[in-house]
């Protein structure tokens, strides 16, 4: 009996120590995973909000560093980012010359056309976000909307739309194929806004 009692604990502290050898793997392997997950946390990556690593650190769409999205950079992110959303300090924005009309009620939204906008707000902010919609959001407040940066066209069934749509066509950005034969295509993505609220005077 002694003997099987004997073979039965070797084979119990063999199953232990396989087990042991199985657990000190398995916590090695979880270690690894925990700290790669830990060093994924800490990078900001393309589609990102900006948070405390990013505020400090440029935007990959940020191809001059000074955090305001340009017309040239929000081109080339429609020509290069894959479709991923970038996020925006709206209080960097220049909205001079934008009006919020009065009989738009709290919580309703109220827009500005492409056309609009490059008569009344500044060339770059015109040319980088086009027509935008904002909510307004108290008696001289408004919160500026998330939109898709796009060079879709619209239906020619008015000359704005007409003027809209060639400028459009005239300002697509695009990506020369070999032998400089260009490449109309981009892929349309989110502009989200950090800090969406603009105050009228």
């Amino acid at each position: 009996m002694g003997c099987l009692r004997l073979e039965y604990l070797e084979f119990t502290c063999l199953r232990v120590e396989k087990n042991d050898i199985f657990a000190r793997r398995k916590n090695e392997v979880g270690f690894i995973v925990a700290g790669l997950n830990h060093v994924a946390h800490q990078m900001t990556g393309p589609g990102d909000p900006p948070g405390k690593n990013s505020s400090q650190q440029k935007q990959p769409w940020d191809l001059n560093g000074d955090g305001i999205l340009q017309k040239n950079e929000a081109d080339s992110w429609w020509l290069t980012g894959k479709g991923a959303d970038i996020w925006v300090d709206n209080s960097l924005i220049d909205w001079t010359g934008l009006e919020m009309p009065l009989n738009t009620s709290i919580g309703k939204t109220f827009s500005i056309d492409t056309h609009t906008a490059f008569v009344d707000l500044p060339y770059e902010t015109a040319s980088t976000y086009g027509g935008t919609s904002f909510v307004r959001t108290g008696e001289r407040t408004a919160s500026v909307i998330d939109q898709k940066y796009h060079y879709d066209y619209r239906p020619n069934n008015s000359v704005k739309n007409v003027i809209r749509n060639f400028m459009n066509w005239y300002g697509k950005p695009s990506l020369p194929w070999p032998n400089n034969i260009p490449r109309l295509q981009g892929v349309d993505y989110m502009i989200h806004y950090q800090n969406p609220q603009i105050k009228f005077k």
